[in-house]
């Protein structure tokens, strides 16, 4: 997939975005930001989270969400005493200002950015948000940078975690998985994006978001490991079978068959 004329990646990416509109999101679009076709920033034609909440996709035009969240980020950050779990506001609005300094690095042109204050606000929101299994999995996972980690929770079925967490936590993985695939990390984008899949199903076209960069990056293992490792056992998992489906028609039958291998790698 190297070396792709750009007409070309920008199809592959328009082929792996039938995700957005099957879960309903209709006005999400893309821009491929150097004339090498090297980085990728996301827009949406409106806010769609409720305010102070800055969205996962792109920057919000209303500025005061953002002072809003930064205020609470900058409390948080300065308080010599911090309570875990914290208030839900306060996880959001870590998630919130990762959100921003993320999207901001997305729409700059140029190659080698560093994500390491997006990561910080991510991995700070997990662990504030006081969800173990979740903060045990980041540590896994940070603490293996050389090894795909599949971390996987019963959240969902057991109830253990308040689902307004779980979808928090799991945009925080999410976007986690996004930041480390910008910077070529694919194991962990990988690991990350497991995670926030078995946090809460919402966010899968977050996670979407990953294979767009690693397609824009001509990088082909990172698109494999995160197709068959991460998205269609999470198809599987959930019985979305028309979804599978539709990503099987895209990579043709080698991809059936290697999917259950992926599967039986998986660490429960």
């Amino acid at each position: 997939m190297s070396d792709m004329p750009p007409e070309d990646v920008q199809q592959l990416v328009s082929d792996l975005c039938y995700v957005f509109p099957a879960v309903g999101m209709t006005d999400l679009s893309f821009c491929l930001r150097n004339e090498n076709g090297t980085s990728v920033c996301f827009m949406r034609e409106g806010s769609h989270v409720e305010f102070p909440c800055n969205g996962f996709y792109h920057l919000e035009r209303d500025a005061s969400r953002y002072r809003t969240t930064f205020g609470i980020y900058s409390a948080t950050m300065s308080s010599r005493v911090q309570t875990v779990p914290a208030d839900l506001k306060i996880v959001q609005a870590f998630v919130s200002v990762a959100n921003v300094n993320r999207c901001v690095l997305e729409s700059e042109c140029c190659d080698g950015k560093s994500y390491h204050a997006s990561i910080n606000c991510y991995s700070n929101a997990i662990r504030l948000s006081g969800d173990e299994s979740a903060i045990k999995i980041l540590r896994l996972i940070d603490g293996r940078p050389e090894t795909v980690m599949f971390c996987s929770t019963d959240d969902e079925l057991a109830s253990l975690v308040p689902e307004p967490v779980r979808k928090v936590v799991s945009e925080a993985f999410a976007g986690l998985s996004l930041c480390a695939m910008h910077e070529g990390r694919v194991l962990q984008s990988v690991g990350y994006g497991c995670a926030s899949l078995f946090k809460h199903n919402d966010s899968l076209p977050m996670f979407n978001c990953c294979r767009l960069v690693a397609a824009v990056r001509q990088d082909t293992r990172a698109l494999l490991y995160l197709t068959e490792m991460v998205l269609l056992p999470f198809y599987i998992r959930t019985k979305k079978d028309e979804l599978y489906k539709k990503e099987l028609d895209l990579w043709g039958p080698l991809a059936k068959a290697s999917v259950y291998d992926c599967m039986c790698m998986m660490v429960y």
